[in-house]
């Protein structure tokens, strides 16, 4: 029979070797000689210690299988460091209990710590493992409260965290309609607890059953839910109504975030209504303008009060982001008399000026009419060339020296370019202008300065024809790049002072074109969108160009505005939309009692039937009335909020979250 030494001895190298289940039999074997034996026979050292210094003290504290421990647990475990047993017992519950997740992150995060803390003690990771489980342990049982908080906590506090956004709401069944959230819940439950079951480690057909356990309870969470809710509304006095509860629906199913409504409203525009705002409450505002009742004439009333106002809106609006609209003939007119107020200057400049040398133009003029020989071109120099020739009282012909005479002449050449389409004949007359302009410029000082302001006021009559073409759509209208030349033209001359009056006016005859398109198509707001949008992104970027990227968007802001509310029109006032308004109509219009009828039937139930009828009428139209007043308006702060409180309502506050807790702990 082995001694207590040679038990001892065994027991190190089993330990060595890291042969648990040896060291664990050779510590029991250890225990129950020195239990027997007479404290003569002890070794010195055979007394169970616990203070880590020989490998038996790390096996004899292990429970030996199918007995028990050797020394009792104390009864109430005490960390070391105050409040810690009890920070401890909550975390590594709560950390456990989170749904899959929970058991793989802490046994991951057990095998770690364990294999690393071996390296540093000596000691074998499993019993390191198994040490750390016995402290968890006592900590559960001298803090029983923090860990069942900690595991209440872990297992739903995490789920539903994800059940606060959209797609986590939708996916634990807590959001949605009825049928949606009883399919997300037993879906997500199912997945929850089939796949918490296999991360604790439990086997396949464990985890069946578990996921068929969860699909149970999570969907009958939403039905739970429901039925809850009117007694908790009851007990706690919320009263809702059902209008606000019915828009309640259709703002959900627009995916409009109800505290947004007021903003969305005020971006639209003061004349917004709540039905603009989704396809949805368009319908539910159909459904009731289809419907005889109060609810119906407020429908109606409210948008063809606010149809009748539309070219009177858009007008309004587009005077106040650019301003009123110029008449294009008045701005003309006005231009050339800008240019007539000039010929006081012309006069001054005359006063000062000299005789000029016509010599060389004569002979220019000469050699040109030899060249062209016969023809138009030969007609036209022919004449130019006979301005410079003056017949004195005699009867004698002379080349004239009068800088007026020459200016004349010039005046004489520019009229000839009208109607002239020869380009042959275009070049000659630009060529011989251009040298008539040279003599004049040298003979009479200041000329070109006063010409280079004529020149402007030309071009800015021009400018204005141009600006009108700014939203064309055929061949002639402008590409964006020519848009950008117009509003950022060179200069008359070099002469020239000041900043040129042309992008101003290409942007008024813009502004003209505009104001036309709304007097001649702002009844059909398709037709004028497409004038003034266009089919592609061109008309935007010439009106930016025009007017500023701020103004332009405002423009369009408009137009889409507007679109808006005839679609809200549409469906309501012309009896459109057949089928989608026929579905909402089935959720406003009252119930009918006594639908199958025979004639014993009938004269029994035929007074009753007609006073349930009439009573569920008169609250039908009750309800509709005030939904009427709602979507039809723009709704307060405290109906925002009646609104919110029905979506919170109708919102599971759990769903599917609770699976894990009702299911996997054991």
């Amino acid at each position: 029979m082995a001694t207590l030494e040679q038990i001892a001895d065994a027991l190190r190298k089993a330990d060595a070797a890291g042969n648990v289940d040896d060291a664990r039999a050779l510590a029991a074997a250890y225990k129950s000689m020195v239990a027997q034996a007479q404290p003569q026979q002890l070794p010195p050292d055979a007394a169970p210690r616990y203070d880590g210094t020989d490998a038996r003290n790390d096996y004899l504290d292990l429970p030996i299988p199918g007995t028990k421990p050797a020394q009792p647990a104390p009864a109430r475990y005490q960390s070391p460091i105050p409040g810690a047993d009890v920070i401890n017992a909550f975390a590594n519950n709560f950390a456990e209990n989170i749904p899959i997740l929970g058991p793989l992150t802490t046994a991951a995060a057990d095998h770690v710590g364990s294999n690393l803390a071996s390296q540093f003690t000596g000691k074998p990771a499993e019993v390191l493992r198994n040490e750390a489980a016995r402290v968890r342990e006592l900590e559960n049982q001298s803090q029983p409260q923090a860990a069942a908080a900690g595991q209440i906590a872990g297992a739903v506090g995490p789920l539903m965290s994800v059940g606060t956004t959209e797609l986590g709401g939708r996916a634990l069944g807590m959001a949605g309609p009825l049928w949606q959230r009883l399919m997300a819940g037993s879906l997500s439950g199912g997945a929850i607890a089939g796949g918490d079951s296999l991360a604790r480690g439990e086997n396949w057909d464990e985890a069946k059953w578990k996921a068929l356990w969860g699909a149970g309870i999570g969907a009958a969470s939403p039905l739970a839910e429901r039925a809850l809710a009117p007694i908790v509304r009851a007990l706690f006095g919320q009263r809702i109504g059902k209008p606000a509860a019915n828009i309640a629906r259709n703002v959900e199913r627009d995916r409009i975030n109800p505290a947004q409504i007021r903003t969305l409203l005020d971006a639209l525009g003061p004349d917004a209504v709540l039905a603009d705002l989704g396809p949805n409450l368009t319908r539910q505002a159909a459904a009731i303008a289809s419907l005889p009742g109060e609810g119906q004439s407020i429908i109606r009333d409210a948008l063809v009060k606010r149809q009748q106002g539309t070219n009177m809106r858009i007008r309004s609006d587009v005077d106040a982001t650019l301003g009123p609209a110029p008449v294009p003939s008045r701005v003309q007119a006005e231009i050339k008399t800008g240019q007539q107020a000039m010929s006081p200057e012309y006069e001054e400049v005359f006063r000062n000026a000299s005789a000029v040398n016509t010599r060389p133009l004569a002979e220019t003029f000469d050699d040109m009419a030899r060249r062209y020989g016969i023809g138009e071109r030969r007609r036209v120099i022919d004449r130019i060339r006979g301005f410079l020739n003056e017949t004195d009282d005699n009867g004698r012909v002379s080349l004239t020296s009068d800088p007026s005479r020459v200016f004349a002449m010039r005046e004489e050449i520019d009229g000839m370019f009208q109607g002239e389409t020869n380009d042959k004949v275009i070049a000659a007359l630009t060529s011989a202008r251009q040298q008539v302009d040279d003599i004049l410029a040298s003979g009479v000082p200041g000329l070109k300065q006063v010409d280079a302001r004529y020149e402007d006021l030309g071009r800015q009559n021009t400018a204005v024809g141009q600006g009108s073409s700014v939203l064309g759509v055929g061949k002639e209208a402008p590409v964006p790049a020519e848009v950008v030349d117009m509003m950022s033209p060179a200069p008359a001359s070099e002469l020239f002072i000041g900043p040129s009056g042309v992008p101003f006016r290409v942007s008024q005859g813009a502004r003209a074109e505009i104001e036309r398109l709304i007097g001649t198509k702002a009844n059909n707001l398709t037709s004028l969108k497409d004038a003034m949008k266009g089919d592609g992104s061109w008309n935007r970027e010439r009106l930016a160009t025009v007017f500023g990227q701020e103004k332009a968007d405002a423009l369009l802001n408009i137009l889409e505005r507007e679109t808006t509310y005839a679609a809200t029109a549409q469906p309501v006032l012309h009896n459109s939309e057949t089928a989608a308004r026929t579905a909402a109509q089935r959720e406003v219009e009252p119930m009918r009692l006594g639908s199958t009828q025979s004639l014993i039937g009938d004269a029994l139930l035929k007074l009753p039937q007609s006073a349930a009828n009439a009573a569920a009428r008169a609250r039908s139209e009750a309800v509709n009335s005030r939904m009427a007043a709602a979507l039809a308006g723009q709704p307060t702060q405290e109906y925002v909020d009646r609104i919110i409180a029905a979506l919170v309502a109708n919102r599971g506050k759990v769903g599917s979250s609770a699976v894990p807790l009702l299911v996997n702990q054991n």
